[in-house]
Order: C-alpha cells, then structure tokens, then sequence
C-alpha cells in the first residue's frame, strides 16, 4: 500500500467556466455535514445525482480531500462500477478494487484489506486518506450492493476508518445508489446548477425517499462564477425547495 503520487485538486477554471476546487465550498460543506450530525452519529456518507454529468464524483472527491483534514483515517470508494471515474480524479489506475475484494470474500479466499486499497498523498490535507477504485467491470453489478458480501465489507470498512465517502451512480439511471445509501449513514444529493431539470431532481429525491434513504441535503454543482463567487453550495432539504421555486 505505498503512497501514490497525486497532483493537487487546485482551484482550475475548465473550458466550460467551472472551477474544480472551491476549497471554502468544501469546509463549509463539511462543516454543514458534521453540524447535521449532532445527536447522530454520521461516519460513512454517499453522495449521488439524478442524472450523470452533475458533479457528484469531483464533489466527493473534493469532499473526501477536505474531511481528511478532520479525520484521521478517510476512506472513499468508487461504487459506481458500470462508469467508474473517481480514479480519473486522483489520477491513479482503476486495476483492483472494490469489485476485487468483493469477489475474493465471497470465494472463501485470503483476504488482505490492504491488496485492495491505495493510500494517496495530498499536499492540502494533514491525515491519512485512502481509495478503494471500482475494480474489474462486472455482469449483473446491480445484484452486488444488494449481497450480505457487500454489507459485511462495509462493516469491515467502517472497523478500520474513521470516515467513509462513496460516490455511486446517478439515482435515474440505475438503481444501485438506494443499496449502497443503506450501508451508510447519510447521504448527499448533488443538482447541477442550471442543468439539473426541476421534475428530474423531484423524481430523484421522491426515489431516494420512498427506499428510506437518509438524505441530509442537496449540493448545488457547477456554478459559474458569474452566477456566484462561490462554485459549490450545501443546502438543506428545506433549502433546497426554495432553491428550486426560485431557479424554475
């Protein structure tokens, strides 16, 4: 498990006029995070979207960066395995991982937590964070986050870290993030500013709801900075109903 060289989540504008890391986005995320989870004990998040392309993977992988300026031991781990991107963001290869490990529990072989997980370094955070990529594609991949062999990983998982962030598929097109969303304590629902349509968003939360997944809040994406000087926002579940009245 050596370290991995990797380059830092800077504040970047992109070709379409995003910014990549608002740093203060993400402190206060956090903050909003750990302030939701007074008289709650939250220690794994998920973080998912209606539909693909809404900023949920550099949302978590910006999120995962900053709480392991909290936390001693950060874990995040790709559980979308039919489009996995989140190791595109830390720029390391996606050659063993979580549907490695899942397979070597489920035959009975040795198991060393260690083969499936790389250990990234960071110049702004302070602790330890660590990632579990999506691993080999696999047939029949929404059965998996449905098996007691995902669930007791999990439970390995939160025995040897402090905080735990998935980033899973978009809610719309498959069903895989109600599962993972019951094998943590919250979960974050991200809306691209002026792209996420009203009725899509309502559809996905609606869905999120109805399988009794805990969603704490709403993260607005992809705001460009003449929209706002800040490029990421936390809203509660009140919050983001007026967010919406208001933007449709």
């Amino acid at each position: 498990m050596s370290p991995t060289k990797l380059k830092s989540l800077t504040r970047k504008k992109t070709d379409m006029g995003y910014y990549g890391d608002p740093s203060e986005d993400f402190r206060m995320l956090r903050n909003n995070i750990e302030f939701s989870s007074i008289g709650k004990d939250i220690k794994s998040i998920t973080v998912t979207s209606g539909s693909p392309f809404e900023g949920k993977s550099t949302t978590t992988a910006n999120l995962a960066v900053t709480l392991a300026n909290t936390y001693s031991k950060v874990l995040v781990i790709d559980t979308d395995i039919r489009v996995p991107d989140l190791h595109e963001k830390f720029h390391i290869q996606n050659t063993i991982g979580l549907t490695d490990a899942l397979f070597a529990i489920k035959s009975k072989s040795n198991f060393e937590l260690s083969k499936y997980i790389h250990k990234l370094v960071h110049p702004n955070i302070t602790n330890e964070l660590y990632i579990i990529t999506a691993g080999r594609p696999v047939p029949n991949s929404d059965m998996i986050f449905h098996s007691d062999v995902f669930k007791e990983f999990m439970d390995v998982l939160k025995a040897n870290f402090d905080m735990i962030v998935c980033d899973t598929a978009p809610i719309l097109l498959v069903a895989d993030a109600i599962p993972v969303s019951h094998q943590t304590d919250a979960t974050l629902f991200c809306v691209a500013n002026k792209i996420t349509k009203k009725e899509a968003a309502k559809k996905a939360m609606t869905l999120l709801q109805r399988n009794n997944v805990n969603v704490i809040g709403s993260v607005i994406t992809m705001i460009k900075e003449e929209d706002t000087l800040h490029s990421g926002e936390y809203y509660s579940k009140s919050q983001y109903t007026k967010y919406h009245k208001r933007n449709n």
